[in-house]
């Protein structure tokens, strides 16, 4: 999972002809790669830098170690997944 220091991304998803379609902009403080990160399942969208950026990376046991001490992570997360899968398509 990597979260977003600086600078901005485009997330890219393929649509049924197989071309990349605009997804999302994402910037500081967002996060990209938590899906891959909890279900073990490989990328669903792949993400394009706009500008330079700088990203803080979390690893598996990390996350797991940080959402076991702060549920309230998990939650804000789970959240966030909903809404960028159900509603951002």
């Amino acid at each position: 999972m990597f979260i977003i220091r600086e600078g901005s991304v485009n997330v890219l998803k393929k649509d049924e002809n197989g071309s990349e379609a605009h997804i999302a902009t994402l910037g500081k403080n967002n996060y990209f790669g938590e899906m891959a990160l909890i279900t073990e399942n490989p990328r669903t969208a792949t993400i394009q830098t706009i500008e330079p950026c700088e990203y803080l990376s979390l690893s598996k046991e990390d996350f797991m170690e940080l959402i076991s001490s702060e549920p309230s992570i998990a939650k804000k997360m789970s959240d966030s997944t909903i809404e960028r899968t159900f509603y951002k398509q």
